[in-house]
Formats: structure tokens, sequence, C-alpha cells
């Protein structure tokens, strides 16, 4: 394994503990229409991503090897999930209803520069 991978493959390896042996990620693939009922492919349709457990502990330990794809340079991701509402609670379980954004950027962060006019903050540079 190449050692400049081997901190996050460890550590992606170490979640999966959050995860259920039995658990799936699953990406549906999106198209637009004006059903929205019939928006999203089904179950047993073909997706994005459709993945058990054992696929993604792969995926991950492919990391080391040096044969997956990368950037150069490596450009920076954000994910934010926010709005998690409770839809059913059962004994064991939540189901829930989550928005997500993912963010890609070339650079590790942006510099904006704020100039107080009269009231409020304007953009100057970024």
């Amino acid at each position: 394994m190449e050692k400049r991978f081997s901190w996050i493959v460890s550590a992606l390896m170490n979640g999966f503990g959050l995860f259920t042996s039995d658990a799936r990620y699953v990406v549906p693939s999106r198209q637009t229409r004006d059903d929205l009922g019939s928006e999203l492919n089904k179950e047993g349709e073909t997706g994005i991503i459709d993945e058990d457990l054992g696929f993604l502990k792969k995926r991950v330990l492919r990391l080391g090897t040096g044969l997956a794809h990368a950037e150069q340079p490596p450009s920076r991701t954000r994910r934010f999930i926010t709005n998690v509402t409770m839809v059913r609670e059962r004994t064991d379980e939540v189901d829930t209803v989550t928005n997500m954004l993912v963010f890609q950027s070339r650079y590790e962060h942006s510099e904006n520069f704020l100039r107080r006019p009269t009231r409020g903050c304007a953009e100057a540079h970024r």
C-alpha cells in the first residue's frame, strides 16, 4: 500500500463500523420528468451506484494500490448533509429524508475580500 494513502484507507475502513453488515449504498440515476413519482429509477433498475458493504470495502482498499483514478492536481470535495427529517420510527430503525450538497473545487479554499459600505458587507475581490 502506498504510504501516502494508508491513513485515509485506515480511517475509511474504521468508518465501516458505522454500517450494518447488510448495508447497501445506492445512488439512483435521476431523470428530469414531469412526473416526480418516476423521476428516480426503481428498485431493481440500474442506478449509478448500488453496492453492498463488501464491495465498498474493496473500493476503499483499491485506494492504496496506486491503481485508483486520481486528478492532478487533486480537486477538493465538500459534502454537506442537512435538513435531516425523521419520517418513520420503528423499534430499532429510523427512516430519514435528507438534503445533500456536493461541492467540488480546484483549490483548498476560496479567499474573499469584503468591504463595509454604509450598511452590511459587499464583495470587493474574490
